[in-house]
């Protein structure tokens, strides 16, 4: 990837760039895909057809993507600003909380689709057989574990609840 600030070629997992020291995808400078310069106004590349992210963007449902993350804890404004800048193809890292905290996790990021799917699934295949009860509720914190920031953002950006 590029830096949006400065267009030098950066690691992908950079959280500041080592060449100007701003956080690489927060600025509209340069292409994050081909590192070629871009206008502040710019929707898309003209060097790669990577869509900058500069312009609103809404759901299929025509509601506005929420863009600020300033008000989340520095690791979500990372993940998030992640998964914008590169047009929802990265789906966040794994994460210890959504994993350890499973459905209690989503319901305090309002991830309430997913959470009450697992309570539901968990509790109703704990009543016809314990075990089994145990071994889907595993399956459901490895889902949140994998899937957790992809789903917050979904909910928090996009006001979009997914199941899994």
């Amino acid at each position: 990837m590029f830096c949006r600030n400065c267009g030098k070629e950066i690691n992908d997992q950079a959280e500041i760039c080592i060449h100007c020291g701003t956080r690489p995808l927060i600025k509209r400078n340069f292409c994050y895909k081909c590192g070629a310069e871009t206008k502040p106004n710019q929707e898309i590349c003209i060097k790669c057809g990577f869509i900058s992210m500069s312009s609103t963007l809404y759901t299929k449902e025509q509601i506005p993507y929420r863009t600020e993350f300033s008000n989340l804890s520095q690791y979500y404004q990372d993940e998030f600003n992640k998964i914008y800048s590169s047009g929802d193809r990265y789906r966040g890292k794994w994460n210890w909380w959504a994993f350890s905290f499973g459905a209690l996790w989503g319901l305090t990021k309002g991830v309430w689709l997913a959470s009450v799917i697992a309570i539901i699934v968990v509790v109703f295949a704990g009543l016809i057989v314990a075990p089994l009860g145990w071994i889907i509720a595993t399956i459901y914190w490895f889902i949140f574990g994998v899937r957790g920031n992809w789903m917050y953002y979904n909910a928090y950006a996009k006001k979009k609840q997914l199941p899994i």
